[in-house]
């Protein structure tokens, strides 16, 4: 049942040139194969952006929302730890106009110290789809190590490949800190590889980027979903 609503989904999308699905399919399939996220939404107005933020009384993060551009940061399309009503609604405002699409897309801030973490899916010649996982944010280009490995793979296998990274010490209260929710990430990333398995027909890509993991649990940031083309 879940595949074949994975399915219907997919099919249902409109796939732009670049083949890249579209943000609220990609959100709906995190969803489905209950891999948590940070609250996210897709708006399009400051009102909605306000709205937002008071309901979930939280600093938030908003990007623009666009298909011509998939990495927002090259301009200057991501605010983060926006927590008052002015300089939501001037970054609001701002973004909205950029915006190919006319909308944004609206987080709320994970509170908690966390550690990024992403996780990937690429289409290898020999084997197929092949899995990448490893430390994010400035551990990515300081310690240049990253897992490979086969999906699916189980909760158990993600934990230990985890603690085989260099500076995984990091997950274990490192100098001081909460320890972090080593479970909550490796189910997650479990379950985004039974999503790549069982969605095998359709995909030849997912990057999330990052994965915040905290003393409370992972949540997925961001994500990109390409399809076969």
């Amino acid at each position: 049942k879940r595949k074949e609503k994975a399915h219907r989904l997919i099919d249902s999308s409109f796939i732009g040139k670049n083949r890249l699905l579209p943000l609220e399919t990609s959100l709906d399939l995190l969803d489905l194969y209950k891999i948590k996220k940070a609250k996210t939404k897709i708006i399009n107005s400051t009102k909605a952006a306000i709205e937002f933020w008071r309901e979930n009384k939280n600093s938030v993060a908003l990007k623009i929302h666009s298909d011509i551009f998939t990495h927002k940061t090259e301009i200057n399309g991501v605010a983060i730890n926006l927590d008052n009503e002015t300089t939501i609604r001037k970054k609001a405002d701002e973004f909205l106009k950029i915006s190919d699409k006319k909308q944004i897309i609206i987080q709320s801030m994970i509170q908690d110290n966390g550690v990024e973490v992403f996780a990937g899916i690429s289409l290898d010649n020999s084997f197929g789809l092949c899995m990448s996982i490893g430390l994010g944010g400035i551990f990515v280009e300081t310690l240049k190590e990253i897992k490979r490995v086969l999906p699916p793979v189980s909760p158990e296998t993600v934990i230990k490949l985890m603690k085989e990274l260099k500076g995984s010490d990091i997950f274990s209260g490192f100098r001081g800190k909460k320890k972090l929710h080593l479970k909550s990430l490796a189910s997650s990333i479990s379950n985004l590889s039974l999503m790549a398995v069982e969605l095998s027909d359709f995909i030849s890509e997912v990057d999330i980027n990052p994965i915040i993991v905290t003393s409370n649990g992972a949540f997925a940031v961001d994500i990109r979903i390409f399809l076969k083309k």
